[in-house]
């Protein structure tokens, strides 16, 4: 028994927990999902000669290919042991947790965790099960605390004697909990409740596990029964079902009276049963049982059904198993899963796959992208190239080997030895016999029938053994290899290879180092470096002669990095360092797709294209899909935006990062698309990405926020809100991520309104009216869910009803005659206010005329006429003038570097720093563009040039760090003093040649001129 504090209720119940909760959840009760535990009673009384073990499907796919994603306390969870899943009607997954229910959107995880609200002694939820309308929950706790939530209201039943390990929900809404030491609580729709102990049949008082199976006809021929639902319950000492003739239980003799912690029906009929000897089968009739002959690894916490059929269990130190008809595999937390101790198992309405662990959440999905990795026995997960054999086996190429995999067949290459441990870079088919690798040291090998005929390599004149990209070209018998030192034209002679040609930059290439090849459908060359991009043309058409040009690239583009080139019918396709870059063979025209176009990213990798023509191109952030007609529109001009959309992690790639490589994705001949990554390989079949099969998710409001304030669900909207917010949730967790969301605020819009992935809607300042919030969501290329809606009215604000604007008429006409009043006494004092605005309008626009904009000091127009009024001054009085010209060193690249906003603030503090620096006697301002100039009147040589010192050392030693860092701009200084009666054009031109004189010894200085 329990002590009666808290604490030691804790603590019970943990330990409790861990050995002995049985956590089997039920997708049975949801509307929308083919249940696994409503079945026939005639398959239940028939069968007798049937196979005791059902048969199982076929594997699908091995469970560690499967995407796997997890949720712990660094996500949202409140507490990582997650005890029970289940899901609602409406699509919430909800969590039994030791700090409350929890509520899933695929986002974020709502915690009910305020006593008050739950009407429970405890915030622990040991289970959580569905209701019987399938839209609430029944949520149990360690004190024999049940509460239901209906309606968005938690309301308690009465406690159950002890602590409750698991409820079930009848078709006619009882509620059955089972009991530590307390046997079966019966509750009633009437409030009522009745106990089953050992007297009423049970093998034992305390029960683990009460499973109830919805029947679809009578089990019971007496007229008076209520329900017809079969309850079974597992025990400490074996398992019984309840009789509703009798309202007793009766056990199951052929299992042991031993603990059984889970059990279930399935589809079959037949009943699934699990103990410490091992996973019982038995017959749909129950008329012999027996023990799953393959061995399982250590005790099962939990089993349940597949929706295909297949058998999934979880275990106390195993991790995660599946059984099918291929046998048995597992997944551990070596393959990722949170811990090794599985509390709970639950597939969701759509198929995925739930399992609650001491160490969090995680869930299981057959995602679209396949990932081959090395504990699918890749050789190496840094994946640099792929490329299909003409078997149909696709080739994988990593940095610590080669591995083949063809179906489900995955080969890791050990032989011939040089093989073993190669890093490849780059692959190619040569003649259908055989596989060219390209390799990061031991240069190009040819593998023919297991064997490596040929190499060249360092020993054969490659200095740098790199062969990035490599390309057989049949119509010429020539293998041409693509390395840092150019590229090579070879030929296999039956005994090795034999280098016919070697091209470089001196040979006309735009680059030595050379990372793409491609053959067009002309037979040209197309050869991509990290700095430009060349082709090779026969001379002949039978010779052996290339002439060789490099293309501008700056002609049309930005981009210099190739990293694939990939012919698609009459275009040659280049996935740049900016973009992909299209090249029209018919007539040699260039377009450029970039970041500017909706590319998500600058940077990519690779170029390939699906049966539907749809764009398929991997980046270092994912693999990124452009419909055809988009790209199609761009290319032909109907429109200069593209809107792909971009798959990565959540979607079953290990890794977002796709490698370069030669090549680094490839389509099959099955059509699937297959790519190198950081992490493995990943393939996907595009015809899984429009929709197939797809069904979209239900969709939920989650929230209506007033002015930031949540509110009730209430209509009546007070008129003086500013802003009103919907937050939505699509309930769909397949590619959660990528749900797609549109709206409509009928009143308000003229049609949907594409919130792409957006889960929340603003609107402010509405009119009064009635309106319809409306939302739906869809996984990309499915149809539209089905529309939820939110109606709500505005209410009128004051100056809405009709006596406001009656009253404004009247004061309006008050208003009018005094204003005539006054209007005509007034008149004359606003003329003659005019008059004096003017005046200070005409002065103010005469002193921005001659000010610069962005630093503040006099414009050149107001300089020369300074300069002018200086040199008279001067002349007339027989006094020296000095001239200078200030010009700012290299400013371009700061320009360049740091872009004209970084550039227009370094003007700005060198514009003042000249104003500190001089005279009240001087005139400074800004010349034009960099360039300064002063005037100093009344000024010799000499104090000219310590003025001018003063300027650039205070320019050298400021600090540019506030605008940006590595800003530390220098002044080059020209100045010139008045000679004679010379004017103010030849004292610039003096002035502007000293500042030339100053820049060719070096900048950063003073110079004088002089004669």
């Amino acid at each position: 028994m329990f002590k009666s504090t808290t604490s030691s209720l804790l603590q019970c119940a943990f330990i409790v927990l861990l050995g002995v909760q049985a956590l089997s959840a039920f997708a049975a009760q949801l509307p929308d999902t083919k249940s696994p535990d409503t079945i026939s009673s005639d398959t239940i009384s028939s069968n007798n000669n049937a196979n005791i073990f059902p048969q199982l499907p076929e594997l699908s796919k091995p469970i560690t290919q499967y995407t796997l994603t997890s949720w712990n306390t660094r996500d949202g969870l409140p507490h990582n042991s997650v005890n029970k899943i289940t899901q609602t009607a409406d699509g919430y997954l909800w969590l039994a947790t030791w700090e409350g229910p929890v509520r899933f959107n695929g986002r974020t995880f709502t915690v009910f965790d305020d006593l008050d609200q739950l009407q429970m002694e405890e915030t622990g939820v040991i289970d959580i099960q569905p209701d019987s309308s399938g839209y609430g929950v029944i949520a149990s706790g360690p004190r024999g605390g049940i509460t239901t939530f209906r309606h968005g209201r938690w309301q308690a039943l009465e406690s159950a004697p002890d602590f409750v390990n698991e409820t079930a929900t009848t078709s006619n809404g009882e509620i059955w909990a089972v009991a530590s030491n307390a046997g079966v609580v019966r509750y009633f729709p009437d409030g009522q409740r009745q106990i089953y102990s050992m007297v009423d049949g049970l093998p034992d008082g305390y029960a683990f596990r009460v499973y109830i199976v919805h029947q679809q006809s009578p089990m019971s021929v007496h007229p008076d029964a209520v329900y017809f639902d079969e309850i079974w319950v597992a025990t400490q000492r074996g398992v019984a079902r309840f009789n509703q003739d009798t309202n007793q239980f009766e056990i199951l003799e052929l299992l042991p009276a031993e603990l059984f912690r889970d059990l279930i029906r399935l589809r079959t009929g037949h009943l699934v049963a699990t103990s410490a000897s091992g996973l019982y089968f038995c017959l749909p009739d129950l008329s012999a049982c027996e023990v799953y002959p393959e061995a399982i690894d250590g005790i099962i916490t939990s089993i349940h059904e597949g929706l295909n059929g297949e058998l999934w269990f979880g275990t106390f130190a195993h991790g995660l198993g599946r059984i099918t008809s291929d046998g048995i595999d597992y997944l551990t937390v070596e393959h990722g899963l949170p811990n090794q101790h599985v509390l709970d198992v639950f597939q969701d309405s759509e198929g995925n796959i739930w399992a609650s662990t001491h160490g969090g959440l995680a869930q299981l999905r057959d995602a679209l992208f396949t990932s081959f990795t090395r504990v699918q026995g890749v050789k190496g997960n840094f994946i640099r190239s792929v490329q299909e054999a003409a078997d149909g086996a696709v080739w994988v190429g990593s940095n610590e080997g080669l591995t083949r995999i063809l179906g489900s067949q995955i080969t890791p290459i050990d032989h011939p030895e040089q093989l073993a441990n190669v890093s490849v870079l780059s692959l190619a088919r040569y003649q259908d016999l055989g596989l060219l690798i390209g390799t990061y040291t031991d240069g190009l090998l040819l593998l023919i029938d297991n064997q490596v005929l040929a190499q060249f390599g360092r020993e054969q004149g490659l200095f740098i053994p790199e062969v990035r990209a490599v390309v057989y070209d049949s119509a010429a018998d020539i293998i041409w290899a693509g390395s840092p030192e150019g590229l090579f034209a070879l030929r296999f002679n039956g005994s090795g290879f034999e280098q016919l040609q070697h091209f470089t930059v001196a040979s006309g290439l735009a680059a030595d180092f050379v990372s793409s090849l491609e053959i067009d459908s002309e037979g040209t060359l197309w050869v991509g470096s990290i700095t430009g991009l060349s082709q090779l043309t026969r001379i002949y058409h039978d010779s052996e002669e290339w002439q060789t040009q490099a293309i501008d690239l700056s002609a049309f583009t930005v981009a210099q990095n190739l990293f694939a080139i990939f012919q698609h019918h009459e275009r040659l396709w280049f996935a740049t360092d900016r973009g992909i870059l299209i090249h029209e063979l018919s007539d040699q025209s260039w377009h450029w797709l970039s970041r500017e176009h909706g590319l998500p990213f600058d940077k990519f990798f690779s170029v390939n294209f699906d049966a539907d023509e749809a764009l398929w191109i991997g980046s270092s952030r994912g693999i990124v899909r452009v419909p055809a007609e988009q790209w199609q529109a761009f290319l032909n001009g109907e429109s200069n935006q593209v809107v792909p959309v971009v798959y990565g992690s959540t979607d079953g790639m290990v890794s977002n990062q796709i490698n370069s490589g030669g090549p680094s994705s490839v389509r099959d001949s099955s059509g699937q698309l297959w790519f190198a990554s950081a992490a493995g390989t990943v393939v996907i079949d595009p015809e899984d990405i429009e929709g197939h099969g797809i069904t979209p998710p239900p969709v939920v409001i989650d929230g209506v926020y007033v002015d930031g304030q949540a509110i009730a669900d209430v209509s009546q909207i007070p008129n003086r809100f500013g802003r009103i917010e919907f937050r939505y949730s699509g309930l769909g967790f397949r590619m959660t991520q990528q749900l797609q969301y549109r709206v409509q605020l009928v009143g308000f819009d003229s049609d949907w309104i594409r919130r792409d992935q957006q889960t929340y809607s603003e609107y402010t300042a509405l009119p009064s009216g009635r309106y319809e919030f409306v939302v739906q969501t869809r996984y990309p290329g499915s149809e539209w869910s089905p529309a939820v809606s939110y109606y709500f009215q505005v209410t009128p604000r004051y100056y809405e009803y009709p006596w406001f604007w009656g009253g404004i008429i009247i004061v309006i006409m008050l208003l009018g005659y005094l204003f005539i009043r006054i209007r005509v006494s007034a008149l004359e004092r606003s003329r003659n206010e005019l008059k004096r605005l003017v005046q200070e309008q005409t002065k103010e626009l005469q002193a921005l005329a001659n000010e610069d904009v962005l630093t503040k000091l006099p414009n050149r127009r107001a300089f020369d006429h300074a300069l002018r009024a200086n040199l008279h001054k001067a002349t007339k009085l027989h006094q020296p003038l000095c001239l200078a010209i200030l010009d700012l060193d290299h400013f371009k690249l700061i320009n360049d570097r740091h872009l004209h906003a970084v550039g227009d603030q370094v003007l700005k503090r060198v514009g003042q720093i000249i104003r500190d620096n001089i005279r009240d006697q001087d005139y400074a301002a800004r010349w034009g563009g960099e360039e300064f100039a002063i005037v100093f009147g009344n000024t010799s040589e000499s104090e000219g040039v310590v003025i001018c010192e003063r300027i650039r050392k205070a320019i050298e030693s400021a600090d540019y760090s506030d605008i940006a860092s590595n800003v530390q701009p220098t002044l080059s200084i020209g100045m010139a003093c008045r000679i004679g009666q010379e004017g103010h054009s030849t004292m610039l031109i003096h002035a502007d040649k000293a500042l030339y004189q100053a820049k060719e010894q070096g900048r950063n200085r003073v110079c004088v001129f002089r004669k």
